[in-house]
């Protein structure tokens, strides 16, 4: 159960950075060419897919 909460608490950690990352990219002149917005975006989309997923496998494994 820890498990689940701390990922959830990830979930919406990297949310909040891709927010951040966006709005940073939609407000600042020439943040779209600054590459560490777009890789703040793609980590933290990639840790969302990840724990997403491992949030499923532990679902399957407690329904067993």
């Amino acid at each position: 159960m820890n498990r689940d909460l701390w990922n959830r608490v990830m979930i919406g950690l990297m949310g909040a950075t891709i927010i951040v990352c966006v709005q940073k990219i939609l407000t600042v002149p020439d943040a779209a060419q600054d590459p560490r917005y777009w890789i703040g975006i793609g980590l933290g989309v990639v840790v969302i897919l990840l724990k997403l997923k491992e949030i499923k496998q532990s679902q399957e494994r407690a329904k067993r």
